[in-house]
């Protein structure tokens, strides 16, 4: 895969986001993961150009005929900097993780950002009412001239991925689909953040620490997204 494909793919999704097709790409898995490897690799970036990331910008795409998603870090996106496998990542959905309330047996991480409760409610408000999210949100958007469709990206905050992978020994973390309540903009879509569980002197580990400031695009602005400039016709 070439950066021109990866364009390709956004200006695919950016045809069919806000139609009952793109609805059923959004809704055909839960989340996906990223690697302690991938984080590091964002982290030399700070090093070697002694620049601050101050978020990961994930973009959406079909590539074939299967969802995906592209991460970047913010530095790399500014200076339209893109290597892919080095700064950008495609992901994939995965199976989901199980939430199941933890026993005696098992070793949990306390929750710093997002209680776990209010984190499953938020899934589960997404698992129920994304049909009614998507239909409210053609409606929302329709007269936003910069929406351009449903969905182009999301916004997820650097320091939430330090938070888990510099508090936890997990190689990987979650990132899974919630609807929160904003004041502003109503209920709108997120991505929630979790450590993943790891088994722990011979004990199963549940994610118990969650993040979840993620901001999508539509309605925040998708200023500092250039994968989005110059996007040729799919």
């Amino acid at each position: 895969m070439n950066i021109l494909q990866v364009k390709l793919a956004i200006a695919k999704w950016g045809q069919i986001n806000n139609t009952t097709l793109g609805l059923d790409y959004l809704t055909s898995g839960t989340g996906f993961e990223i690697s302690r490897e991938e984080y590091n690799k964002w982290l030399q970036i700070q090093k070697d150009t002694q620049k601050t990331i101050d978020s990961i910008h994930v973009y959406l795409g079909i590539w074939g005929m299967q969802f995906v998603f592209f991460l970047v870090d913010s530095v790399s996106d500014e200076n339209e900097n893109y290597e892919i496998g080095e700064n950008l990542f495609m992901k994939s959905f995965v199976p989901s993780l199980d939430f199941s309330p933890p026993s005696d047996d098992i070793v949990s991480i306390p929750s710093v950002e997002l209680p776990e409760a209010e984190a499953m409610k938020r899934s589960l408000r997404w698992q129920l009412y994304s049909k009614l999210w998507f239909k409210n949100s053609q409606t929302q958007y329709a007269s936003m001239p910069t929406a351009n469709g449903i969905l182009k990206a999301m916004t997820v905050p650097f320091v939430d991925l330090s938070n888990i992978f510099d508090n936890t020994k997990s190689e990987q973390l979650y990132s899974f689909f919630g609807i929160q309540e904003d004041k502003d903009y109503g209920n709108i879509i997120e991505l929630i953040l979790c450590d993943k569980p790891i088994p722990v002197n011979g004990k199963l580990a549940t994610p118990k620490f969650f993040m979840d400031v993620t901001k999508p695009i539509p309605p925040f602005s998708p200023s500092g997204y250039n994968l989005f400039e110059s996007v040729p016709k799919a």
